[in-house]
């Protein structure tokens, strides 16, 4: 489970600006509010883990090879803004691997039977309004 949720590896860790992403966009400066906390990251894991069924995909070869990304937005309750975007999704349907379409939509249910993440406080919003999950089967006991 150690890479659940996978934000925080490209946080940085002093305020950055980041670059416009399109011409004339510009984007405000990444502050210290915008770290999803160690704590954070903890207690969305436990959540995501209850709710991830991994059974249907154990014996399957290479699970190391099923990882699923999935971006969240979130609303300041902690529910999903939208569904999840799976962003690896070109590469899972091209492999023609039935694991890994598996592991891809277990995933995928996982963080919307587990919402709302209520437990995160409201006034941290802007660290965890948008979280990268990484689920890899391989973390996962009986791999």
């Amino acid at each position: 489970m150690a890479a659940l949720v996978d934000k925080a590896k490209d946080a940085p860790t002093t305020p950055a600006t980041r670059q416009p992403t399109t011409e004339g966009e510009t984007r405000e400066a990444i502050g210290a509010g915008d770290v999803l906390a160690a704590s954070d990251i903890t207690k969305i894991r436990a959540a995501v883990s209850r709710c991830w069924n991994a059974s249907a995909i154990v014996g399957a070869p290479e699970p190391e090879k099923l990882q699923v990304r999935l971006e969240v937005r979130l609303n300041r309750d902690g529910s999903l803004l939208e569904n999840p975007k799976v962003l690896n999704a070109t590469q899972i349907n091209l492999s023609g691997n039935r694991f890994w379409k598996v592991a891809e939509q277990n995933a995928v249910r996982a963080v919307v039977q587990c919402q709302p993440y209520d437990f995160l406080k409201a006034d941290r919003y802007d660290a965890w309004k948008e979280i990268e999950f990484v689920f890899d089967p391989s973390q996962m006991a009986g791999f």
